[in-house]
């Protein structure tokens, strides 16, 4: 009987010529309008720490994949705009108007930025009304 011993060396160290076992294998998955792709890395326990640590504050800002979003319309369409401005009227009036703003540029009307809590909180908001209108 013939035993096989598989190991996996550091992507890291091999990228620059040396043998360090790795400890680990992470899957990463990346996705934006300048850079996409998905990787498989194998990771030594120092490469594997280093990359949670620089990616942990992401991470935690964002939400998973699957989390669920309510669709507010096709931008510019009548059911945003009215998302938008019901969200600044919610926001005003429980003291949160200060956290989304406006960009102008030239003659152009003025451009709304939201942040993601402020936009789920309000979803939230509405999903809050929802159900007490259904009971």
């Amino acid at each position: 009987m013939k035993t096989v011993e598989i190991k996996l060396w550091d992507d890291v160290h091999a990228k620059k010529g040396a043998r360090v076992q790795a400890d680990e294998t992470v899957t990463l998955e990346y996705a934006s309008p300048r850079l996409h792709g998905s990787v498989r890395l194998d990771l030594s326990a120092d490469h594997g720490k280093e990359l949670d640590e620089l990616l942990a504050s992401w991470l935690e800002a964002g939400q998973g994949a699957d989390a669920p979003m309510m669709a507010h319309g096709k931008a510019g369409s009548k059911e945003a705009r009215d998302f938008y401005a019901g969200l600044r009227a919610w926001a005003k009036s429980v003291g949160r108007d200060g956290e989304h703003w406006t960009k102008g540029r030239g003659d152009r009307p003025p451009q709304y930025y939201y942040p993601r809590s402020l936009v789920q909180d309000y979803e939230a908001y509405l999903i809050e009304q929802a159900e007490r209108q259904a009971s």
